[in-house]
């Protein structure tokens, strides 16, 4: 019994884990989205310098300076604008 225990444990946790990895976004209808422009507007007024922005895997994603003043990659929901996944980009310094 107690082995069933921990096996449920250890896949629970791979499943979390994996589902914290994934970087796609949910699929909102147009009209549920935080509209792009306005997306963009209010990540400038939070203090992003924003150097690209595009939509991709149903996420808005930017490349540019955060408030810290660190390059970094960012994936928001579209829909919350909550950060689905954020990088510092060491890349293009």
């Amino acid at each position: 019994m107690m082995l069933k225990h921990i096996l449920f444990s250890l896949v629970t946790v791979s499943l979390s884990t994996a589902a914290v990895a994934s970087t796609n976004c949910t699929y909102y209808p147009e009209n549920e989205r935080i509209p792009a422009v306005k997306f963009q507007q209010n990540l400038e007024k939070q203090g992003y310098k924003i150097h690209s922005f595009d939509s991709d895997d149903n996420c808005y994603e930017i490349e540019g300076i955060n408030p810290k003043g660190e390059r970094v990659e960012v994936k928001f929901d579209m829909k919350t604008g909550e950060v689905v996944r954020s990088k510092l980009d060491h890349d293009n310094h």
